[in-house]
Order: structure tokens, then C-alpha cells, then sequence
């Protein structure tokens, strides 16, 4: 499978060169860091990380990111 055709060309970029030197477990550091910038950038949250980033974000009745309807 081609992941680079899987996956969005900003995240590619991010993990490219651990997924290319087949160090998947940094790829995969990699694609969690890219993925708290990129909801850091989205809503504005500064602080936290990890689960506290997640709660704070989707964790509300009111979510700040919604990734479906429900």
C-alpha cells in the first residue's frame, strides 16, 4: 500500500523521513506531533496536550472541532 496517496500531503511531509527509513514508531511521533499543531492552529488552545488538548477540544457538549454531525 502507498501511504503517501493515503494521507494528506502536510502530513506526508511530516513523517516522510521516518516512514521512508522505516522508523514507523517516529513516523508514527511524528504524525501525533503534526496532529496536536494542526489543532492547536484550528482552535487557538495553547496549552495542554496529549489527553487534556483532546478533552478540552472534543470533549464538550459543544465541541470546538466537530468531525461528523453527531
Amino acid at each position: 500500500m502507498n501511504i503517501q496517496s493515503q494521507i494528506s500531503e502536510e502530513l506526508w511531509n511530516s513523517i516522510s523521513v521516518s516512514y521512508n527509513s522505516e522508523n514507523y514508531s517516529n513516523a508514527i511521533k511524528d504524525a501525533f506531533l503534526f496532529l496536536t499543531d494542526l489543532i492547536r492552529t484550528k482552535t487557538g488552545i495553547e496549552s495542554g496536550d496529549g489527553e487534556a488538548l483532546i478533552g478540552e477540544v472534543f470533549g464538550k457538549k459543544d465541541p470546538l472541532i466537530k468531525i461528523n454531525k453527531y
